[in-house]
């Protein structure tokens, strides 16, 4: 029987039969290239939609031999999803502006906004340090369902004055409901039993 077991264990390798072979990975597909023309009415509801931008790309040259192809490479390098770019002609100089998009999954954020720290603007207007200003608001998310904006402030959160981004987030991620204060265009409201995803 002791003889038999190193002929076993050949034909065990010869055969294929190890366990331990890992499987091939799939090559990533290209990025989807889109010429865009205007920031609010094509890359903001691109957003909204569930992609964040990776990377923002400038260049002012005086021909139009950019190709897509050179866009879609650095979007490939990139880990893009979609990459946005706009052509402008400006006093015989052609200015490209391009976005580098990655698509995320909605249903895992809880709050549905990116959050900002208070811009100077907004503290002048407010007359105060405190807060979390939110960037973009995703579509179906409870951000979006609570009619929440681009620019609202969130001022306190659960009875608790914010004090900054981080502490907003922090009363996010040990709760499962909100009672929010907000200030909108100067104007303060509240929102009791904000549902957030977990």
């Amino acid at each position: 029987m002791l003889k038999l077991l190193p002929i076993l264990f050949s034909l065990f390798i010869l055969t294929g039969c190890n366990s331990t072979q890992t499987p091939q990975s799939v090559a990533k597909p290209d990025p989807q290239y889109v010429i865009y023309k205007s920031y609010q009415e094509e890359v903001l509801p691109t957003l909204r939609s569930g992609y964040r931008i990776i990377g923002t790309y400038e260049k002012l040259i005086r021909s139009t031999n950019l190709s897509p192809e050179r866009f879609i490479a650095e979007g490939k390098r990139r880990n893009a999803d979609t990459v946005m770019v706009s052509m402008i002609l400006e006093a015989n100089n052609y200015t490209y502006y391009t976005y580098y998009l990655r698509k995320i999954d909605l249903s895992r954020l809880q709050f549905g906004a990116e959050f900002i720290p208070m811009p100077d603007k907004l503290r002048r207007k407010f007359g105060s340090n405190k807060g979390c200003t939110l960037g973009i608001v995703y579509n179906n998310t409870p951000a979006f369902y609570n009619d929440l904006m681009t620019n609202d402030v969130v001022v306190s959160a659960n009875g608790s004055e914010i004090n900054s981004c981080n502490h907003l987030k922090k009363i996010i991620y040990n709760s499962y409901t909100l009672n929010l204060g907000i200030w909108s265009n100067g104007d303060k409201f509240s929102i009791d039993d904000f549902q957030l995803n977990n």
